[in-house]
């Protein structure tokens, strides 16, 4: 009985703890550039590694966690990452400070096959709760 309300207790502070976060999302499909990885990427099997350029209007830490390999994440501008992956890759999971993490499966965003040397450009925002400031006016 005590697991059960442990149990319960935690499962309502998960809840109420993503409820108050914010949501990341990607707006649109995938765009593929013309650009090639540059020949220093490569996974350990000495191919070359494939790109996905975050493009994002968001001022917060950003982590991107693909699920078989992280080659190399480069941040060249503000608001652009671009994150050396596996071509066999799948999802990249997205985490930024004060959202809720994203799972970025790219077939999703119409990427249905990664090839070696592919480049494709994501577009990364987010959705931030509105705050109430009538709320605070009456008090006042």
């Amino acid at each position: 009985m005590k697991k059960l309300i442990i149990l319960l207790i935690f499962s309502i502070s998960i809840t109420t703890i993503f409820a108050d976060l914010n949501k990341l999302r990607i707006v649109d499909k995938a765009e593929k550039t013309n650009d090639i990885v540059p020949a220093r990427y490569q996974t350990v099997n000495r191919e070359r590694a494939a790109c996905i350029i975050f493009i994002t209007d968001l001022e917060v830490d950003l982590d991107f966690r693909p699920r078989l390999d992280l080659i190399a994440l480069t941040n060249p501008a503000a608001g652009q990452f671009h994150v050396y992956i596996d071509p066999n890759e799948r999802a990249i999971d997205v985490h930024a400070l004060g959202y809720e993490p994203l799972i970025a499966v790219l077939s999703d965003y119409g990427i249905r096959r990664l090839r070696s040397s592919d480049v494709y450009r994501l577009r990364l925002t987010g959705d931030k709760k509105k705050s109430n400031p009538g709320y605070l006016a009456g008090r006042f």
